[in-house]
């Protein structure tokens, strides 16, 4: 019996030495817990994302204080819990850092486009400024021209005469469409009536001379001067209008060009019989009167160019079928005008019979206020 008793207390006594052993040991998993703690990004996560930091901290003190109270279970998840919470900490800080780098990249970006609409506005105003400029110094040069030319042989003359005649058609057309877009004054009439004058002496002047084609010259400079300035103190300018006229027609296939009165679509062969124009025609100009309804302070001169003299009133008689049909489509009457020009601008020599008859067309000019 005492041997007994005394192999039961000597078993109690190791089990209880036992236990005595893990009393204030700190688990493994703590001092997984201190090297997490100690890592750079833990340590830069304290700054970063201070409030998951400090959840982390509560369970790693809650693990020691377990550990100290001989609870190594609890000890272990917690200190599984703080290891967690620092990690979840080191994750905000990243992407508290990530998405501060993202808001500088879009601040870079915003700046940039900023500085990009800086410099095209820039550009588009310099381009607008030359394109003044070259105007100014288009109408200086025809100011410039001589008063007088010398006399010459009979064939030069009639050179002189065919190209004096074309350029005061193009004068009372730049005149024509300076009236489209501002209201007439002085310096304009005074340019219509002195081209007026120089059209009388051209239509009586012969090959033997002398043509005015200096006073022709100097009649469309002015109406030029006048266009030009109209254009600069129209009320309804817009910045780059004739820019997008000339990009939708395009797209539209109306393979338009420039002048200086503005955006022109030219089309041939336009009438089937002397004054109707043909179905495409029709089709064309209708398309043409819906564009310029879209475009508000846009002033439409319709100019009818003949490869025969057919005479001035069936010349007109097209133009006005033409003006009819764009106005029906949507354009302002206010701000159409139909001209005939006869054969007095031709785009090939008009003793080509066989290509005469491209001189046969119909201008469609969009005059556009502003540069």
């Amino acid at each position: 019996m005492k041997t007994a008793s005394c192999a039961v207390a000597t078993s109690f006594a190791l089990l209880m030495s036992a236990c005595a052993g893990t009393r204030g040991a700190p688990p493994q998993s703590i001092a997984n817990v201190d090297r997490v703690r100690e890592s750079p990004g833990a340590k830069l996560a304290a700054t970063r994302a201070p409030q998951a930091y400090a959840m982390a901290e509560q369970r790693r003190k809650e693990a020691i204080a377990a550990n100290a109270d001989g609870d190594t279970t609890a000890a272990s998840l917690l200190a599984e819990r703080a290891v967690a919470g620092y990690s979840r900490a080191v994750v905000l800080a990243r992407a508290a850092d990530a998405q501060h780098e993202l808001d500088d990249a879009q601040a870079l970006i915003s700046k940039a486009d900023s500085q990009f609409r800086e410099l095209s506005a820039g550009r588009t105003n310099a381009e607008r400024d030359a394109q003044d400029l070259e105007t100014k110094l288009k109408v200086a040069r025809e100011a410039l021209l001589p008063s007088t030319s010398g006399a010459t042989t009979p064939d030069r003359e009639a050179a002189r005469l065919t190209a004096a005649r074309s350029i005061a058609v193009q004068g009372a057309l730049l005149c024509g469409a300076a009236r489209l877009i501002a209201a007439a004054d002085d310096t304009l009439t005074n340019a219509e009536s002195a081209l007026a004058k120089v059209t009388t002496q051209l239509d009586a002047a012969t090959t033997k001379g002398p043509v005015p084609i200096d006073a022709a010259a100097r009649g469309r400079a002015a109406c030029l001067a006048v266009l030009t300035r109209a254009r600069r103190t129209a009320k309804d300018a817009v910045t780059g209008q004739a820019d997008a006229l000339l990009a939708e027609l395009s797209t539209a296939n109306m393979l338009p060009t420039r002048d200086e009165r503005g955006v022109i679509v030219t089309l041939h062969d336009a009438f089937a019989k002397s004054v109707t124009p043909t179905a495409d025609a029709k089709q064309r100009l209708e398309e043409l009167g819906r564009v310029a309804a879209a475009h508000a302070g846009v002033g439409v001169q319709i100019v009818n160019h003949d490869s025969t003299p057919d005479g001035v009133a069936i010349g007109q008689s097209r133009a006005d079928a033409a003006a009819s049909i764009v106005i029906g489509a949507g354009a302002s009457k206010e701000h159409t005008k139909a001209e005939t020009a006869g054969t007095r601008a031709p785009l090939v020599d008009p003793r080509d019979t066989a290509r005469k008859g491209r001189n046969a067309r119909l201008e469609i000019v969009f005059v556009t206020p502003g540069n």
